[in-house]
């Protein structure tokens, strides 16, 4: 569960800088793609830590392979 935790963070992390470039450039990909979307992949991140802190390690992954599925849709949805 910590890989797959920490392979989200630094996916996360990808997708972010791609949608802060979007959102500089003004083009509209970052409303459709980005805006509210990754606020909701932070919340599925914070899960999988509570519950990696709690050892809960299968909800842990669950919540981890939930966020990476979204990050992988917005990082899609980015290149157009």
């Amino acid at each position: 569960a910590s890989h797959t935790i920490s392979q989200t963070r630094s996916l996360f992390d990808e997708v972010q800088a791609t949608c802060e470039k979007l959102k500089n450039e003004g083009d509209p990909l970052y409303n459709t793609c980005c805006a509210d979307r990754l606020d909701e992949v932070q919340e599925y991140l914070q899960m999988a830590e509570e519950y990696f802190s709690a050892g809960n390690y299968i909800a842990a992954n669950y919540w981890a392979l939930k966020a990476i599925t979204l990050l992988r849709e917005i990082e899609g949805c980015c290149q157009g």
